[in-house]
């Protein structure tokens, strides 16, 4: 049994954050300004999931390419046609939230890893029948390999980020690879 604290509650909430009506207030000049600005930390934050863990890109490309294909509301057919209770399903949604919030497979406050909360099985019959993998399925299969090893992994030393060679920080070896 894992420790409850590396899965991210299902009752965590999630709020949308409607800024129309204040951007809508903007200068045009304003709103160049703040889309230049968004647009830089967007592309920031990619190199944050670089940054955080080997695994966090290709765990954020495959879910944005999930996400990209089919809306929550389609993937929960999909996700229950491929055995998926409902609460494995909000824990996805949940475990995806907290990866995008994060920027990241690790909470940015006490840098502890977070693991999906339903069973890597399920998980991946998910990415299997989801439209993403049908209309890539080599692509969507390379990415899965490569990441979920590590997505569900609670090793000593990768439940939380740190320095030296036995907490977190992956190392970079001279032939140019990661290890742990």
């Amino acid at each position: 049994m894992v420790d409850s604290q590396y899965y991210l509650p299902n009752d965590i909430g999630v709020c949308a954050l409607d800024c129309g009506e204040a951007f809508r207030l903007l200068s045009p000049h304003e709103k160049m300004y703040a889309h230049y600005l968004s647009r830089a930390a967007w592309y920031g934050g990619l190199a944050v999931l670089l940054q955080t863990s080997i695994e966090s890109a290709d765990i954020f490309v495959l879910l944005q390419r999930i996400f990209r294909k089919q809306t929550p509301a389609e993937l929960e057919q999909v996700a229950t046609a491929a055995g998926l209770s409902s609460e494995e399903y909000q824990a996805l949604l949940v475990y995806a939230a907290g990866l995008y919030a994060n920027m990241g497979n690790y909470k940015s406050f006490g840098d502890t890893k977070f693991i999906p909360n339903l069973p890597k099985d399920k998980l991946q019959a998910l990415v299997k029948a989801s439209q993403a993998f049908k209309d890539q399925p080599t692509e969507m299969e390379a990415l899965w390999d490569s990441c979920s090893c590590l997505l569900y992994s609670l090793e000593d030393r990768q439940k939380q980020l740190g320095l030296g060679d036995q907490v977190g920080a992956c190392v970079r070896q001279s032939s140019g690879h990661f290890h742990r």
